[in-house]
């Protein structure tokens, strides 16, 4: 089943010209960080998502660039009226 937030988020990854694949991919880094915080993206602030980006590179030592567009892209779905 497909949240509206979903919906409207692949929506908008679908406009900007993104694979399905890359769709995918993004829509797993944003449950990620749900998971991380223990709830709705929609809840989440900017300051939260740094931290968790640097928590990414830091102490995963991953790469946080696709995580920071996914999740940038995210905030600016969420805060849209």
């Amino acid at each position: 089943m497909t949240t509206p937030l979903r919906a409207k988020y692949i929506r908008d990854l679908a406009t900007r010209g993104r694979a399905e694949r890359t769709q995918q991919s993004y829509s797993r880094y944003v449950s990620e960080l749900a998971r991380y915080y223990h709830r709705s993206p929609e809840l989440i602030s900017y300051e939260e998502v740094a931290d968790w980006l640097y928590y990414l590179s830091e102490e995963r030592e991953l790469s946080a660039m696709p995580y920071a567009f996914s999740t940038a892209l995210l905030l600016s779905v969420t805060r849209m009226s």
